[in-house]
């Protein structure tokens, strides 16, 4: 397993960044399609350390296993965390909306008809 993480942070991260690489959860047939792809393109971009075939096989073996495809439950709980994050912030600007004593009317110019 290190040995695959060695090879995404000195192999992959030579053009991408790590919040790109993370966000992908793929099952283990994609991430070997993807690395094949990324495997051949380091060999034709110059510049850049070519991945060998022992290499690609670690690092997909190491992405499936940390950013395998997320499962059902996984989508549903991030689901429910959105939700409930969007209910306590209707939540909170409800609870600001009662409170009117001329928040954010005429902000910085002054107030019409006092001492004028």
């Amino acid at each position: 397993m290190a040995q695959g993480r060695d090879v995404v942070a000195a192999k992959c991260f030579q053009c991408h960044g790590a919040s790109m690489i993370t966000s992908e959860h793929e099952d283990a047939r994609k991430w070997n399609r993807i690395t094949r792809e990324m495997q051949r393109f380091s060999q034709r971009i110059p510049g850049k350390n070519p991945i060998s075939e022992p290499e690609r096989v670690a690092a997909t073996a190491y992405l499936a296993r940390i950013l395998g495809e997320k499962d059902d439950d996984d989508h549903q709980e991030d689901e429910r965390e959105e939700e409930e994050e969007k209910e306590e912030e209707a939540a909170a600007s409800d609870a600001g909306d009662g409170d009117q004593r001329g928040r954010g009317r005429g902000r910085g110019r002054g107030r019409r008809g006092r001492g004028a």
